[in-house]
């Protein structure tokens, strides 16, 4: 879903007077691009349609077992969780339906920890990708974080075209642009939402 509906983005757009197919389209593209280049800022990895985003969306991540320090726990890669899809616990990485581990037997924080539970059977594995986790995190904007993103849109909507910018392609409509092109004020106001399991410098 995208973090601004066209409408939303054009109250930042004061020269944009009409509503053509065309501008609704370019601005729906910018709207993409804005989101891909503020999720890759602030730490966050492709998700399972292959885009990066803020908002919630599903992932799909194998991990090598626990830590040594921490036998009964996991770290996801993204957080705030939201919900556990599956977990499957495979030697073999088959990850079928004898390697599902009953949801009873671990519970999930929204900080990106999976704590298996007291009262549960299950041990993690440790090997090589034994753990294929597939959950959902993220959350929609408030109105303080739409509104920066509105303005990093307005942004690339007015950036003159110039040589050495990457490129992304949305609905037909190609958006360039570079990371150092996100203004400060953006990024300070979008800082809290970096994804924890990742350092932002």
């Amino acid at each position: 879903m995208p973090l601004l509906t066209t409408a939303e983005a054009k109250v930042y757009l004061t020269e944009v007077t009409d509503s053509s197919t065309t501008q609704d389209a370019r601005i729906d593209a910018l709207v993409l691009a804005a989101d891909d280049l503020l999720a890759r800022a602030l730490g966050y990895p492709e998700n399972d349609s292959n885009t990066r985003t803020l908002d919630s969306a599903t992932y799909t991540e194998f991990l090598d077992g626990p830590s040594e320090t921490d036998r009964r726990s996991l770290l996801l890669a993204v957080s705030p969780v939201t919900s556990i899809t599956s977990i499957h616990d495979s030697p073999t990485w088959a990850y079928d339906a004898g390697d599902l581990v009953d949801a009873t037997d671990y519970l999930s924080v929204r900080d990106g920890w999976v704590h298996l539970t007291p009262t549960g059977t299950h041990a993690w594995s440790k090997q090589l990708r034994v753990l294929q986790v597939i959950y959902v995190a993220g959350e929609a904007l408030d109105d303080g974080e739409k509104e920066a993103v509105g303005q990093f849109v307005a942004h690339l909507f007015r950036l003159p075209k110039r040589q050495g910018r990457q490129s992304t392609s949305q609905k037909g409509h190609t958006a360039s642009f570079r990371v150092e092109d996100i203004p400060a004020h953006v990024l300070r106001q979008l800082t809290h939402r970096a994804n924890p399991a990742v350092i932002i410098g």
